[in-house]
């Protein structure tokens, strides 16, 4: 079955739309700089995100503990690796956090497919 994510989402219109749309999630990018949330400002959007869509935090390299300040605080409830987390992070974020993992992979070979297909994501 197909899933929907609206990803990115920075402005109050985005949370409309989502609101509107109805997607199975809603995202936040907690890194880079186009598409980069703060905390506040993630924290605020959810205030207004109808609270049956799941929001994903969209993470590279970051740390457990700024992963899990944002679980803690309701602003997501799924994380989304997209840096060179390996097995070990992602089963840290599992257990400490409890909350679902997907992790993201560059495929440019059969090698990457075989990797991603191995990953406890």
């Amino acid at each position: 079955m197909v899933k929907v994510k609206f990803c990115g989402l920075k402005r109050p219109c985005d949370i409309a739309w989502a609101n509107e749309l109805r997607p199975d999630y809603a995202g936040f990018v907690f890194a880079g700089k186009k598409r980069r949330v703060s905390d506040d400002q993630a924290a605020a959007l959810r205030k207004d995100l109808d609270p049956g869509i799941p929001v994903v935090g969209v993470f590279v390299d970051d740390s457990l503990e700024h992963m899990g300040k944002l679980v803690a605080a309701g602003t997501i409830q799924i994380v989304q690796l997209h840096g060179q987390e390996d097995d070990t992070m992602i089963d840290a974020v599992r257990q400490s956090l409890q909350v679902p993992v997907i992790k993201a992979f560059s495929i440019a070979s059969q090698d990457d497919v075989r990797k991603a297909e191995q990953s406890r994501a």
